[in-house]
């Protein structure tokens, strides 16, 4: 859980086959990482320990010798920022919707304006300085903040649940629109076979 990380400090190295490794832990790499294209996964895999492990452009022994083990350890690494925030259905739904409700391509600037307004942490100076799992959870906590543009975006692209009335389903559609995400390739595909 996050307090480990608030008593000891947030996690800077990961075991990589039973050896404790240095993994960069700002809050920008991980961001690459999860807005990397990985079609190609050989280049994605390099891309990945050069990203977390190098040091001016050289890996270190551990993970030259093990990169199969620290590209897991690294995938582990960044997925375990999202389980420091573990209560509450709102967290647990966020991740498991099959239609996509959140990009960080797209959404980089509502969740920056959100940093700005809540936090006064401003995401676009090189000053500004995160750990991976403080970013997470200040962005998790963002999702269940009333009226930030993050948790209005998300809520509007997530499906209502329980009882609604009519007006309820209508307004939400209306915010459904006015949040869309663009389609994806697939779901361009999708509605180019429909209308064919």
């Amino acid at each position: 859980m996050f307090l480990d990380s608030v008593i000891k400090g947030a996690p800077v190295t990961v075991d990589v086959a039973g050896v404790s490794v240095p993994i960069k832990s700002g809050f920008r790499t991980s961001l690459i990482y999860m807005t990397m294209d990985t079609e190609n996964s050989a280049v994605a895999n390099a891309r990945t320990l050069n990203l977390f492990y190098a040091k001016n452009g050289v890996l270190q022994d551990q993970v030259s010798k093990y990169p199969v083990e620290a590209l897991q350890a690294a995938s582990e690494w960044v997925a375990g920022a999202f389980d420091t925030i573990s209560y509450g259905e709102q967290y647990k739904r966020i991740q498991y919707y099959r239609k996509k409700n959140f990009d960080w391509h797209y959404d980089a600037g509502i969740v920056t304006a959100d940093f700005m307004r809540v936090y006064s942490i401003d995401l676009t100076s090189k000053a500004t300085q995160l750990h991976w799992y403080t970013f997470i959870n200040l962005y998790l906590a963002l999702l269940a903040t009333p009226d930030t543009l993050t948790g209005q975006a998300v809520a509007a692209r997530s499906p209502l649940e329980g009882d609604t009335t009519k007006e309820e389903e209508r307004a939400h559609s209306r915010r459904a629109q006015a949040w869309a995400l663009p389609p994806t390739e697939d779901e361009l595909r999708e509605m180019a076979l429909r209308n064919f």
